[in-house]
């Protein structure tokens, strides 16, 4: 391993296990090689004599892996390593495509490198808006093939289609103690002796559906718990609030997202829907499933996205840190929240349980023209830090009687108390329908709360 990628590797290890959040950035620095994959190909292709080498993606990830040239693709070059603060990573590789406007295709044969090197994987490149990476037509004898792998630290991938395959379609992930990748959670209760990996971004991606983001075309077989997107390493980023930060995981034969790793981020993104929210392409189980496992416990932040239409629950967070902020949840098959036993969780009447807290008890609410809405409510749940109450609408409640939430309406902060009772004020009418709320403390969000009738 090159010294460069060393550093890298155990300065996201120190970040993963003492919380802090400087791994969600992309690192500044002079940049690395530019490699051009300039062929559809996969595999063995047809050169005549005197021609150049075609760089195929295959060969382009070798060449950013290796430092060397591979095919017709140029050597990459070693990531340094610059700085902490301010972060500063120089020589990262970046490859671009020359392939063909709209969404070209890549038809795989066999499953790809795993990328092991800091490196940008760029498919809005040479006049095209996404690249279609395909891995439908390959035969596996021995398990599922994963799309794209990354066991390295700050790689980015960008404006990619990525479907058909067996298992995830994107795993950001480490290896084990014994050097194996890591591509399921492993339920330990002790963190692993060798992580790797982390600090890596997903933007502006489909996937599970075509190129137009409008019908499935799953990753995933249903019989193994494979995800959309699957993160086994820390600090990784996940979408984005920013024009062309937002991805669609969709349609997939399991789950949308499985997050098992500490300090990872899931914004913006639509799950479960196309991509416009109002197209369904259901992922077959939880929206977001977060396991606890392999770092003792799981923990990061899912905020503002559409988790919407999933076969579970819209997020899964058993007893994780995990905070839920501001997303629309709504349609699912499951509870909009799941959060330790299954099935809607009683409130703790001590309110002294902290993972997770109580859900906020909705009263009665009032409406007039020139008021707009108040809710009334209370909470039982005491926290050394402020609680955040968010507050929800949907037309229809969830059968359960709790959540879900369509639509978010506003927050409000209050302090831990026996009972601590609050009043919401917005500007906005509601139609006829439901409103809920949760809460989040320092140490994650609650479920939804029972529906309150307009």
């Amino acid at each position: 391993m090159k010294s460069g990628i060393l550093t890298i590797a155990m300065i996201a290890a120190m970040l993963a296990f003492t919380g802090l959040p400087a791994l969600q950035a992309q690192p500044a620095g002079s940049p690395g090689t530019t490699i051009t994959v300039n062929s559809l190909g996969d595999g063995n292709v047809i050169v005549f004599p005197g021609d150049p080498l075609p760089c195929t993606l295959r060969d382009a990830i070798r060449a950013a892996n290796t430092n060397l040239a591979v095919g017709g693709c140029p050597a990459g070059m070693a990531p340094h390593f610059v700085s902490a603060s301010p972060l500063r990573i120089d020589f990262i590789d970046r490859i671009v495509f020359n392939v063909g406007t709209g969404t070209p295709r890549i038809q795989l044969r066999t499953g790809l490198p795993t990328v092991t090197e800091a490196v940008t994987i760029d498919g809005a490149t040479g006049g095209a808006t996404r690249v279609e990476i395909a891995g439908n037509q390959i035969l596996s004898f021995f398990g599922p093939v994963h799309g794209l792998i990354v066991t390295g630290t700050y790689a980015t991938l960008k404006s990619l289609v990525v479907n058909g395959f067996t298992g995830h379609g994107v795993a950001l992930t480490r290896l084990d103690a014994n050097g194996q990748i890591v591509v399921a959670p492993d339920n330990s209760t002790l963190p692993p002796s060798n992580t790797g990996g982390g600090g890596n971004t997903v933007l502006d991606c489909l996937i599970g559906t075509d190129a137009a983001g409008a019908s499935a075309a799953p990753n995933g077989s249903g019989t193994t718990a494979a995800a959309g997107v699957a993160i086994f390493s820390p600090g990784n980023t996940v979408g984005g609030t920013g024009a062309g930060a937002r991805n669609v995981i969709s349609g997939n034969r399991g789950y949308g997202v499985l997050i098992d790793g500490v300090n990872n981020r899931l914004t913006g993104n639509f799950i479960g829907t196309g991509l416009s929210s109002s197209v369904s392409l259901a992922n077959q189980f939880d929206g977001v499933f977060v396991a606890g496992g392999a770092f003792s416990n799981a923990s990061g932040e899912i905020r503002e996205n559409t988790i919407a239409n999933n076969g579970g629950d819209g997020v899964e967070g058993g007893f994780n840190v995990i905070s839920i902020l501001s997303n629309r949840i709504y349609s699912n098959g499951g509870l909009g929240i799941e959060r330790a036993a299954l099935g809607v969780t009683a409130n703790d009447p001590t309110g002294s349980r902290t993972r997770p807290p109580n859900f906020p008890i909705l009263q009665a609410s009032t409406a007039s023209i020139l008021g707009g809405t108040t809710i009334f409510g209370q909470i039982t749940q005491f926290s050394t830090s402020p609680i955040t109450l968010q507050f929800f609408y949907s037309t229809t409640c969830d059968p359960s009687g709790n959540g879900e939430g369509a639509s978010y309406i506003g927050s409000i902060t209050v302090n831990g108390g026996t009972p601590t009772l609050f009043q919401f004020n917005t500007r906005s009418l509601f139609l006829k329908g439901y409103f809920t709320a949760t809460a989040t403390t320092a140490l994650g969000t609650s479920e939804f709360s029972a529906c309150l009738g307009n």
